[in-house]
């Protein structure tokens, strides 16, 4: 996808700059919602619903903080227009990764989980680094990365964006504290935002003069119970990435938190039955062996249930 950001890109009349603004940034969050929530639903993975809920309600609640503050200011056009570009770049990644939710959804091996997330990931991936940036009248060229969990480290899994500009491969749990505030920041509950990276640089950031990025969004992609990687999103000039970016980043956060959340589940669904598997084999084995078959079940309490009537009175006798 290309990067390049032009001030003029999407203008519309009135009337439809008004119905973009308004009705496009809520359908495809609804629209996601209800997909997953379906997925979710039909194979018992009902958290989906909420982790969604929870993305699109950040979005809307985006939408509709900067809209008023920019009305208070007299600036109703530019926020119009500001929800009008970022609905047309909702509305283009709609379908794709409604497709990407449902491969997901329906994935039921671990390889098939795995293989479905990825396209998720690569597809949220570019969406974000799409549709982030749009939002004011300077051109810039944005880069998307998503890091994942690999034990307590944050390992690079996918890129998208400006040429040149190869990304880190790594923060570590035991390196600098710039590595220690990122994974701190991916285990949070809250995007750091930072609009002006040279002059106002997050703490323990290493060289925010020498980076050519000069703003950047990370959030944290993760569920209530458990941290997934991080999502960041950044510019090659400051105050590109507005109030909505944030929203709209913590939407497609969730969508990939989700598609973990599922993959996790299946994996542990499939080890599950592995075990089982393995052990009705030993078990057949082994009565083919002559291994009497109360070998392989947990000894009775006394008194418990399961216990025969008759070992009761030869005790108690």
């Amino acid at each position: 996808m290309g990067d390049q950001r032009n001030p003029a890109h999407g203008r519309h009349s009135p009337w439809k700059a008004r119905l973009l603004g308004r009705a496009l940034p809520i359908a495809l969050p609804v629209i996601t919602l209800g997909a997953t929530a379906m997925a979710g639903v039909n194979h018992g993975y009902a958290k989906l619903y909420w982790f969604t809920i929870a993305g699109s309600a950040v979005l809307i609640s985006g939408f509709v903080t900067v809209s008023k503050e920019k009305e208070k200011k007299a600036f109703r056009e530019q926020a119009v227009q500001a929800k009008t570009n970022l609905a047309m770049a909702l509305s283009g990644a709609g379908q794709p990764l409604m497709a990407a939710l449902a491969a997901v959804a329906v994935a039921n091996t671990a390889q098939d989980a795995r293989a479905a997330v990825k396209v998720l990931v690569n597809r949220t991936v570019a969406v974000a680094q799409d549709a982030c940036g749009r939002q004011t009248e300077i051109e810039c060229r944005t880069r998307a990365v998503f890091y994942r969990f690999v034990g307590d480290d944050l390992q690079l899994y996918y890129c998208e964006g400006r040429q040149g500009e190869k990304p880190r491969d790594a923060f570590l749990h035991n390196g600098s504290e710039h590595d220690i505030e990122a994974i701190r920041t991916a285990k949070g509950r809250n995007a750091r935002v930072v609009e002006d990276l040279e002059n106002s640089p997050p703490a323990h950031f290493i060289d925010p003069k020498g980076r050519k990025y000069k703003a950047f969004i990370a959030a944290p992609v993760r569920t209530d119970a458990q941290s997934f990687g991080i999502l960041i999103v950044d510019s090659d000039k400051a105050f590109t990435l507005s109030d909505v970016d944030t929203g709209y980043l913590a939407l497609l956060a969730t969508i990939i938190a989700a598609g973990f959340a599922h993959l996790l589940s299946v994996e542990h669904a499939e080890d599950k039955r592995t075990r089982l598997e393995q052990d009705l084999k030993a078990f057949r084995n082994a009565s083919s062996n002559g291994v009497p078959i109360s070998s392989y079940l947990p000894p009775r309490q006394p008194g418990g249930r399961g216990e025969e009537p008759d070992d009761r009175l030869t005790v108690e006798s």
